[in-house]
């Protein structure tokens, strides 16, 4: 019997974060080598190597009773990009706290969120309340502090032991709010925000590089024998994914070779963050070029344990932009059924955990799989996870 042999390409999107290709190599090798899966199939991952000034590879093959799939995974770089940007010092992250809450609280477009879905209250609204909360106790401390060494002592020393207390303060609440990630879900908030009203010229000159390294994959995919080519995003990176395949609808609507077989898997995505903007009229239209394709097959997995995303919702819909059930998909990876019950509850309390889950292994071979997703053979009537999380 002829073993089946499937040859495909990925190419991935991080989200925003400062660590590049190593990070994600080493992860992608090291949640592969635990993952069980299907069919006693085994999985194999190189070593990384640099093909571009902005894009490196790594290859994965997957085999099991059935054959052999080989994928040459593209990791699209732009941390250097993010690193640029990333705000570190406490007085540029209580600058963006600012900018957060003029963009998004004032406006009145989180309680527009928290209408459509409301299990994100914490995760919206987290950085302003751990801002509010923190300085609120904190002026609290310090100033009880002041009266009650007040009239010990005298009222200058007094003063300056509550200035030292408040500034051991603000060191304490940097930390936490490091710690517990209210500043990792600022800087998501602040960049898409930032995307809409500040627009990067070397941002969108990086997607136009990502977009040209695809298209030149797509061209050539059947003389290479290339059966699939996967684009796949992560978090802020789903963001990204709106104008990089905009680019794509445009160039291949004027193509007269053959297109392969194009798959989409968008993960954790924050998407309304940038199209609930309604400045965004650009990226709207954008999304609306994209939803029109019929180049795409599109499947989104979205969590409730993660408070960075938008569980279960079509955000094409949401902005008005009807789109094809049969070839938009918006799924749960229902997460709770993937992992034991007592390591399910641990990874729940993690909220910064609980959003890269998607990218890691789990415990049982069946169901949601990143691995079999961007490295595996897809069936034609695969079986795909159900659009609720259940009991998460």
């Amino acid at each position: 019997m002829q073993r089946f042999v499937q040859k495909q390409e990925t190419f991935y999107v991080s989200g925003y974060d400062p660590r590049g290709a190593r990070h994600y190599h080493s992860l992608y090798r090291k949640e592969a080598s635990k993952q069980p899966m299907p069919h006693g199939g085994t999985i194999r991952v190189s070593e990384r190597t640099r093909i571009t000034n902005h894009i490196q590879k790594w290859d994965v093959t997957l085999r099991d009773k059935e054959g052999e799939t080989h994928t040459q995974y593209h990791f699209m770089e732009w941390d250097d990009l993010i690193r640029n940007t990333w705000r570190q010092s406490p007085l540029q992250v209580f600058t963006d706290m600012g900018y957060y809450i003029k963009r998004y609280i004032l406006t009145g477009l989180f309680f527009k969120y928290l209408r459509i879905i409301p299990k994100q209250t914490l995760g919206f609204l987290y950085p302003f309340l751990y801002f509010v909360i923190s300085l609120l106790l904190g002026t609290f401390i310090a100033l009880f502090f002041f009266k009650t060494t007040a009239s010990l002592i005298n009222e200058p020393i007094a003063l300056i032991l509550s200035v030292l207390l408040a500034a051991g303060i603000l060191r304490i609440i940097w930390y936490l709010g490091n710690t517990y990630a209210a500043f990792w879900l600022l800087r998501i908030f602040v960049f898409s925000a930032r995307y809409v009203f500040t627009p990067s010229d070397m941002l969108q000159n990086r997607i136009n590089v990502f977009a040209d390294h695809i298209l030149q994959h797509i061209r050539t995919a059947k003389q290479r024998n290339i059966e699939e080519i996967i684009i796949v995003s992560h978090s802020v990176g789903t963001i990204l994914t709106i104008p990089l395949l905009a680019i794509l609808t445009k160039e291949l609507s004027k193509e007269k070779s053959i297109v392969p077989k194009l798959t989409i898997i968008t993960l954790g995505e924050c998407v309304p963050l940038v199209s609930g903007i309604p400045y965004a009229a650009a990226f709207r239209k954008q999304m609306k070029d994209v939803a029109q394709s019929r180049y795409f097959h599109w499947f989104d997995y979205t969590s409730a344990i993660d408070g960075a995303c938008f569980p279960g919702l079509n955000f094409f819909e949401d902005s008005h932009i009807p789109t094809d059930r049969k070839r938009f998909h918006f799924l749960s990876p229902r997460f709770h059924t993937l992992f034991s019950k007592a390591r399910y509850k641990r990874l729940k309390k993690n909220k910064y955990l609980a959003h890269f889950l998607y990218l890691m292994a789990t415990d049982k071979a069946e169901g949601y799989n990143f691995f079999t997703l961007t490295a595996g053979r897809r069936k034609k009537h695969i079986h795909h996870s159900k659009p609720k999380e259940g009991n998460a």
